[in-house]
């Protein structure tokens, strides 16, 4: 496996979209092996996988979130499966403090006062609380549901098997492993402490798990009007958490940025009497209020970000360009220098972002430039430091682009809102190879069909067999041709055709959200499509009310203010493309279930006769919701006491929602 990934952080390949294949499918191994508690490569080198992946793709012109999952699949063979209560989304990083003040500028539009926290270089765990007893320790996992390590987590240091609470609480944290407890288990410190960590969180024997901290960060199951009495909230209850400020004004997060980053020592901070790693803040703003107005983006919370610390450099030398051009036909510069070493990596192509990028620091061939990893990430080259002098040395400018290095074809900018051009420059052939078979390839990357690989998608291509994007979903009509498809040193052969057309039937039958998110529009990904029916409330559900203008006219309803109307227009273009691949795809109907308690609404919470899960699928059975908390829209509070007084009892009859026992809500199940 380390042969695997030597290097992987740091190359670029002309072929971007083979390089996306291959980070992707890199970026999944890592993540799965990681939040299944087996590390493979430390997190320095993973983030260099993610972060190249993700400006790859930011210059193709596609969103990265829509690609990369927030967490991964939980194996089988080890604990058992647990779904969250409330999901576990992540969060978006800013590199620098450049980026940051952008993201300041975006999203703390009322310049409201922030709280920072240290950014612990541990794994995320969720604890449930019942009736102030832990019931329940769940890993990340894929954000949805995690492995239940429950007796692992009460060894943790950190996490109280009772509080006084009697309420129904989640809290969220970091299980991390201190620097001196790494040296007493790890004496060799072969791994890092993060690595280490992870590992010992998911022994099923549990040992060294007592060497583990609990640090928290989030509760949920109270109403909270700042982030500043959350924290507080945690501390009263016995749970240790990182140092944390208070920052009335940008000036004050930097000072105070700068100031932990300053007293960092080898990747680590003291508190709570020990060494933890950290390698940047976590910032929020500190009104939930104002958290809930922002709300969140591909599952990561628009009002918070983590600001990384500076990235290690090194000076070297430009030697050469390369380009690489994507599905949408953008084509990215690409730099070859000379190798240097960069945080125990060798850096030998950067990214050169786009033409604009390089017109404004003047780079060329043979210029001495500083390239740093970007958030201790993907190798960027960020400065020109010195010029060669005319006649003493080759400094040759570099030129923009008149035609496309994939196919020939003409070249040009799209036009921004405003009117100017914008940053990336595109080749306008339609018929390009790099948009055509790229167009292919994220389907098949997006349904995850790892049998069909560019090799084979080429060679369909060249033979006639795909031409239109349906044509993917009717391999079977043209299997004796395929069978026989010259592809790289041999014949395909009958027993990879039949496996291919086996794994592709099994798609052809998909979720609306997903064919949505498969046709490779710009700002619709699964997610976000998935998000707009959900709002839409049985308005989107079909494929022709997104061709309709229900999206453009009711944009800031659905989330989408700024971008419904480019949605819009990308889906009538794309007409030709939806009616094909909807001659041999099946969308399944966006169904909801009818009943005695459709349009009701329902919040549990508290010990009952059944467990939770078994109530909640009795409500949605026969029509109702469930939600996670009370709100002027919850019909019911449903209680094992309809009389005790808890927080969310307080709420429900503050906003005059009724409150119910178990008895009751099954009469009205049963009615």
């Amino acid at each position: 496996m380390d042969d695997l990934f030597s290097n992987t952080g740091i190359a670029i390949h002309i072929d971007r979209d083979k390089r996306i294949k291959k980070l992707l499918n890199l970026v999944k191994q890592a993540k799965q092996a990681y939040y299944n508690e087996q590390p493979i490569i430390s997190d320095v080198e993973y983030d260099a996988l993610e972060d190249e992946l993700r400006q790859i793709l930011k210059d193709r012109g596609d969103d990265p979130d829509k690609f990369i999952p927030i967490g991964a699949e939980v194996e089988k063979n080890k604990f058992v499966k647990a779904t969250h209560k409330i999901p576990m989304g992540s969060q978006t990083k800013c590199a620098n403090e450049e980026e940051f003040s952008e993201w300041w500028r975006l999203h703390n539009l009322n310049n409201e006062p922030m709280v920072a926290t240290n950014k612990l270089d541990g794994a995320s765990l969720a604890l449930y609380y019942e009736n102030g007893k832990l019931v329940q320790a769940i890993t990340r996992g894929d954000g949805v549901e995690g492995r239940d390590i429950t007796p692992n987590a009460k060894k943790f240091v950190g996490v109280p098997l009772t509080i006084d609470e009697t309420d129904d609480i989640a809290v969220r944290g970091e299980c991390i492993l201190s620097v001196e407890n790494w040296n007493k288990v790890d004496p060799e410190n072969e791994k890092n402490p993060r690595n280490l960590g992870t590992g010992i969180m998911g022994r099923e024997d549990g040992t060294d798990c007592d060497k583990l901290n609990f640090i928290a960060f989030e509760i949920c199951g109270f109403d909270f009007d700042t982030e500043m009495k959350k924290l507080r909230k945690l501390r009263d209850l016995g749970f240790d958490s990182t140092f944390y400020k208070k920052c009335d004004t940008y000036k004050d997060l930097i000072e105070f940025y700068n100031n932990t980053n300053n007293l960092r020592k080898d990747n680590a901070v003291a508190f709570n009497g020990q060494n933890f790693w950290i390698d940047g803040l976590v910032v929020k703003i500190n009104s939930v209020q104002t958290q809930e107005k922002l709300g969140e983006s591909s599952g990561r919370p628009k009002w918070s970000t983590a600001l990384k610390f500076p990235s290690p450099g090194a000076i070297t030398i430009l030697e050469d360009i390369e380009y690489g051009v994507g599905y949408t036909g953008a084509i990215t510069p690409v730099g070859i220098i000379k190798p240097v070493e960069i945080g125990g990596t060798t850096v030998s192509r950067v990214t050169l972002n786009n033409w604009d990028y390089i017109k404004t620091k003047n780079i060329a061939l043979n210029d001495k430039v500083k390239v740093i990893k970007s958030g201790d990430i993907i190798p960027k080259l960020v400065d020109v430091l010195e010029r060669p002098a005319k006649g003493r040395s080759n400094r040759i400018v570099l030129e923009e682009p008149t035609s496309c290095p994939r196919c020939g074809g003409s070249v040009g900018r799209e036009t921004n809102t405003d009117g100017s051009d914008a940053a990336v420059l595109k080749c306008q052939n339609p018929y390009c190879e790099a948009k055509v078979i790229g167009k292919f390839k994220r389907i098949v990357d997006k349904l995850n069909i790892l049998e069909i690989g560019e090799s084979i998608i080429v060679a369909m291509n060249k033979s006639g067999i795909l031409l239109n994007l349906g044509d993917l979903f009717r391999l079977e009509n043209r299997r004796d041709e395929i069978m026989k498809l010259e592809v790289g040193n041999g014949v395909w052969g009958e027993s990879r055709t039949d496996k291919m057309i086996e794994k592709i039937g099994e798609k052809k039958e998909m979720t609306l959200d997903m064919f949505l998110g498969i046709l490779g529009i710009s700002g619709l990904g699964q997610r976000r499509a998935k998000m707009i029916i959900e709002k839409g409330a049985g308005t989107m559900d079909t494929i022709d009310d997104w061709k309709s203008n229900i999206l453009v006219k009711n944009g800031s309803d659905l989330g989408v203010p700024g971008i419904a109307q480019s949605i819009h227009d990308q889906i009538l273009e794309m007409d030709d493309d939806i009616t094909d691949l909807l001659d041999v795809i099946s969308i399944k109907g966006v169904k909801k279930v009818s009943g005695v308690l459709s349009g009701k609404s329902f919040v549990l919470t508290g010990s009952m006769s059944r467990s939770r899960k078994e109530i909640e699928k009795d409500i949605e059975a026969v029509g109702g919701e469930i939600h996670s908390s009370v709100s002027k829209n919850t019909t019911y509070l449903v209680q094992a006491d309809p009389g005790s007084v808890s927080s969310k009892s307080k709420k429900a009859d503050k906003l005059g929602v009724k409150i119910i026992g178990e008895e009751e809500l099954m009469e009205i199940i049963n009615v």
